[in-house]
């Protein structure tokens, strides 16, 4: 009779899950780190949450996304971030709360007992670890003052005498414990796995971030080099067809793929691209101007101003407005010519003249001199 009980409900827990969206069966133990992210769907609302220790504490085996929503932490969809603790508060019964009802669980907690919680404060990729992201190397853009969420603190991993991170440790606490990421600024840090150690030491505590030993193998990673935020902005954040875009200085060219020559893909970071193009280099940066090109058959790659792109298949697509001979401005988006030169591109010279914005595209030419390049003397 026992067997059976057991049979129907684990049955049952089986159709419950089959009822869900993709994503809403997971539950904190599928996760296996300290501290996790999950983006949850839409319709997570039914499930098996067991509470512990109050209205917002989870037993390991729950539903991620639906006790999410029964902490009153999500109303319908998005990111959660949550992490594992101990020290659990009296037991507390079952509620329906949020519209998602919990169980009391059947042992009582203990001090000793583990549960999970969700972390309202921290900012969702401030809890992103490395072994989150599947490529061995990869950007990642770090948020703001990561530092100051002190329930992360200590989740990082770092071995003095081999100066490496072990994977579990959240990226941009790491960032910034080692001086990659400046305390309290937003950006993007580029993280190279590799092979790990033994046992890492318990280093020493550096602005503000505590390390904490660890005594079993794990890969590791490290930080490549720091890249700006906008050096890897690409068209999808741009609503117009046509617009003008300020790339900084030291965009790296070599770190992220470059699809296509003369079109890009439209993956492929505006300031990335614009070095290939030619319109500024990598430690000038500039403005360009970016025109989305949708749709394109496919992209061909190249070796151009000493940066090498690749090909790519069907997808949308961009390209640059030149402005050869002066520089782009906005309001409408346009070239600003330089002087003597003239014409949508500044292509023409005005040989005898100055270029006028206000008579775009001709040249305002010197007294006794007309025609569009002012290289016609008036007899």
């Amino acid at each position: 009779m026992f067997i059976i009980d057991i049979l129907v409900i684990s049955l049952c827990t089986l159709a419950t899950d089959a009822l869900q969206p993709a994503g809403c069966e997971k539950r904190f133990q599928d996760f296996g780190g300290q501290v996790s992210t999950f983006e949850c769907p839409a319709g997570c609302d039914i499930g098996t949450v067991y509470v512990v220790g109050g209205p917002d504490h989870f037993q390991p085996d729950s539903l991620v996304c639906a006790a999410a929503i029964h902490a009153l932490v999500l109303t319908v969809s998005g990111q959660v971030v949550f992490r594992e603790q101990t020290a659990a508060s009296p037991s507390m019964t079952g509620a329906l709360q949020g519209g998602v009802t919990s169980l009391n669980p059947d042992t009582t907690p203990t001090s000793t007992t583990i549960f999970f919680a969700f972390e309202g404060s921290v900012p969702s990729d401030c809890a992103v670890a490395a072994e989150d992201i599947d490529q061995e190397v990869f950007v990642f853009n770090c948020p703001s003052d990561c530092e100051k969420n002190s329930d992360i603190l200590t989740d990082v991993v770092f071995d003095d005498a081999t100066s490496i991170f072990a994977v579990q440790s959240l990226i941009c606490l790491a960032a910034i414990y080692d001086g990659t990421l400046t305390i309290g600024s937003v950006g993007a840090v580029v993280v190279q796995k590799q092979q790990g150690i033994l046992s890492y030491g318990d280093a020493t505590s550096a602005n503000g971030v505590d390390p904490v030993p660890l005594n079993t193998y794990d890969p590791a990673f490290t930080f490549s080099t720091t890249i700006l935020p906008d050096c890897l902005q690409t068209v999808s954040s741009q609503s117009d067809p046509i617009f003008l875009f300020t790339c900084p200085t030291v965009c790296s060219p070599n770190l992220v793929d470059i699809v296509g020559d003369g079109i890009y893909n439209d993956e492929t970071p505006i300031c990335l691209a614009a070095i290939h193009d030619g319109q500024i280099t990598a430690a000038g940066g500039g403005d360009v101007i970016v025109n989305k090109r949708p749709g394109q058959s496919g992209f061909s790659g190249s070796t151009r101003n000493g940066v090498t792109s690749i090909s790519g298949g069907p997808d949308d697509g961009f390209d640059f407005s030149d402005c050869i001979n002066g520089s782009p401005t906005s309001g409408p988006v346009e070239c600003d010519c330089d002087a003597t030169w003239a014409g949508d591109a500044c292509n023409i010279m005005c040989v005898e003249g100055t270029y006028n914005a206000a008579n775009n595209p001709a040249c305002t030419c010197d007294s006794g001199w007309v025609g569009p390049m002012c290289n016609f003397p008036l007899c």
